[in-house]
């Protein structure tokens, strides 16, 4: 993907939803993320709700670049569904989102066996240790036959990368969203 039009499929994500059905045929019907970024802009877009187009008028391209820099200040990849780099699986999901946030190994996301794991943002010790075992145990499983993902919580992206790392296990994170 183009660096340039990062930034506008990052807008266009904070106007749509992170993972709005919507999304992705619209980004069929319109390949080109700065055209349709201008299009979105018009106060008479047809395909925006009331609800997306105030987020278009809250939300300014500047405050996408500063989102991309932030990426670029943690080292993240920003994949969109358009990249071949994107995972397979996702574009036949219902509702695909059409920008991941990655760091680490992009590569896992096209892997067979992959564990995904999420949790709640204030988990329990119970919880933590139980993850902590189960991502080592499958990160040391014969042949490093599972990777690791990790999604959204800071705190159980620790965990997982933590204790598969450990093992050498190749490992990403996919995040939801960012602020700048």
């Amino acid at each position: 993907m183009q660096e340039d039009k990062l930034a506008y499929w990052i807008w266009i994500v904070m106007v749509m939803g992170f993972a709005n059905k919507d999304t992705y045929p619209l980004v069929q019907k319109y390949p080109d993320a700065e055209e349709l970024y201008y299009l979105m802009c018009q106060p008479d877009c047809r395909f925006l709700s009331e609800r997306q187009k105030k987020h278009a008028v809250q939300n300014s391209l500047e405050k996408a670049k500063s989102i991309l820099d932030t990426c670029r200040k943690k080292e993240m990849q920003v994949l969109t569904c358009q990249d071949a780099d994107y995972p397979d699986r996702l574009r036949h999901v219902y509702g695909p989102p059409a920008v991941l946030f990655c760091k680490g190994n992009p590569a896992v996301l096209r892997q067979q066996n992959l564990l995904t794991v999420v949790g709640t943002r204030h988990p329990s010790e119970y919880s933590i240790r139980t993850a902590r075992q189960l991502c080592h145990e499958l990160a040391c499983a014969e042949a490093r036959s599972v990777w690791i993902l990790s999604c959204i919580s800071a705190r159980w992206t620790n965990i997982s990368r933590q204790s598969a790392c450990a093992d050498a296990v190749s490992t990403a994170t996919i995040r939801k969203a960012l602020s700048p």
